[in-house]
């Protein structure tokens, strides 16, 4: 997408070989056929997703502002959510918009589990726990917060909890 963007620049990429699973598992001929299967629905998908999807869907998101892009839509139309499940239903939570979800999902989101953040509570009962929407909705349930990459920083800028543990990709802790 990069060099989509600026073709007349270098754009450098360190592991050639490096993917994401939640991309990988929405191929965009196969998001082609689940768009035909509903005539007229207007096609949300989250920006972790390949350039021929992208180009497949009305609406591209993030998961700053994948609310407010979900509300814009008008009642009565029919929302597909691609590529997240876990982001489409903690947005159908959060909106009440009912939508058809790709069932697709970030291995890295589906590693934990309820039960390992009700462990680690246990331990460290002091610990904040803070996830990402795009986790399973058993542990958001389980996060003291749950937002997107800005809302996360801007929530430990504003609480400053002394231990937190961060229930998303490993390079969130570098910001």
């Amino acid at each position: 997408v990069a060099k989509i963007l600026n073709p007349e620049r270098i754009v450098v990429v360190p592991d050639m070989a490096a993917g994401c699973s939640l991309a990988d598992g929405c191929p965009a001929g196969e998001l082609r056929q689940w768009k035909a299967k509903y005539p007229g629905s207007v096609v949300v998908s989250y920006i972790n997703c390949s350039a021929e999807v992208k180009a497949e869907s009305d609406i591209i998101c993030t998961s700053s502002n994948a609310e407010a892009v979900i509300r814009s839509v008008p009642e009565g139309q029919q929302i597909l959510f691609a590529p997240d499940k876990n982001l489409g239903r903690y947005l159908v939570k959060k909106t009440g918009r009912d939508m058809v979800l790709w069932q697709g999902s970030c291995i890295v989101h589906e590693l934990y589990t309820a039960a390992d953040l009700r462990a680690y509570r246990a331990q460290d009962p002091e610990v904040k726990i803070i996830a990402h929407p795009e986790c399973t909705p058993e542990v958001v349930a389980e996060a003291d917060f749950t937002g997107s990459t800005g809302g996360i920083i801007d929530w430990v800028a504003k609480h400053r909890p002394a231990k937190a543990m961060l229930v998303t990709e490993c390079s969130m802790a570098s910001n």
